[in-house]
């Protein structure tokens, strides 16, 4: 395999994901917003209760 079909393969390859972006129109962007949302959710409840369990221990600042 040379550089040259390398290079070809690897944009072709994202000239694929971009095509597939745009056929899922605006629910991609659903999907990550929803995603990002779920995260930052878990997140903010896992660190409510380090918090709490700190503040229980002593050794929140």
């Amino acid at each position: 395999m040379t550089w040259n079909e390398l290079i070809y393969a690897i944009g072709d390859f994202v000239t694929l994901t971009f095509e597939l972006l745009k056929a899922g129109n605006n629910y991609v962007n659903w999907f990550f917003i929803v995603l990002i949302a779920i995260v930052l959710t878990g997140w903010v409840v896992m660190q409510q209760k380090y918090n709490k369990e700190a503040k229980e221990n002593g050794t929140l600042m």
